[in-house]
């Protein structure tokens, strides 16, 4: 190819030109919580409340709630217990406060993955999270384990049910973006499902899924691999 005198090489920016927004290194990760932070609810006392043929329904009718009360303003974990309730069959009265107290003690932190946060914070990287949750259990899990430690800008932290509405919808990270003050570029997403990391990419932010265990348990992708995915992204923490 020849080159007209006095011509930009082809594909060549200016140097005075504005850098594109993949080209911007994200100065600001956001984590989401199940799967990522935290385990998934343990919904196993709740379903071995049921006969093996009714867990299947049991399932349905949990997660209907679930979905409900995390874009539901002010759900508490009561109504979300008297929903799945009612739709399983069984008085409203029941004993919700044993299913609720198994599933919150459930919310241990992954101690390893906020490892790697603290280590991002000190290498100067803004931290924050946006989880599709019901604020009566994030809310305790986050004050618990002293989570505003490390997570030290509330503006950056994002509960689906204070905005009601849930990722993948686009609406969610517009409200984190309008909350923060940030542009998508500046934000590098991390979520265990791939519907949410596509949303992410879709609105300008890079995003990886890392998932760190399974939801009985077993080891799914090391913090090692999360590092090398960030690192890919341009953020290392080496």
């Amino acid at each position: 190819m020849v080159w007209e005198h006095g011509s930009d090489p082809p594909n060549v920016r200016e140097s005075n030109s504005e850098p594109t927004s993949s080209e911007i290194v994200p100065s600001v990760l956001v984590f989401d919580m199940g799967g990522v932070l935290a385990p998934d609810a343990d919904k196993s006392l709740w379903l071995q409340s049921f006969a093996p043929e009714d867990r299947q329904m049991a399932e349905a009718a949990y997660l209907a709630a679930f979905k409900q009360g995390r874009v539901t303003r002010g759900a508490l974990p009561q109504d979300l217990w008297r929903r799945a309730l009612t739709a399983a069959g069984m008085p409203e009265d029941s004993e919700w406060r044993k299913f609720d107290d198994a599933v919150q003690r459930g919310f241990r932190p992954f101690w390893e993955v906020l490892g790697l946060v603290d280590r991002a914070r000190r290498r100067g990287y803004r931290v924050g999270i946006i989880s599709n949750h019901v604020c009566g259990w994030f809310d305790p899990w986050f004050e618990r384990f002293g989570l505003g430690e490390l997570f030290t800008e509330p503006a950056l932290v994002l509960v689906s049910s204070r905005v009601e509405v849930a990722k993948p919808d686009p609406a969610i990270f517009d409200a984190f973006l309008e909350q923060s003050g940030l542009q998508p570029a500046q934000c590098l997403f991390i979520d265990d499902k791939a519907a949410n990391v596509e949303a992410a990419v879709r609105h300008g932010m890079k995003a990886v899924q890392f998932r760190y265990e399974s939801k009985d348990g077993r080891p799914v992708d090391s913090v090692a691999v999360l590092s090398a995915r960030l690192a890919a992204c341009g953020v290392s923490l080496a």
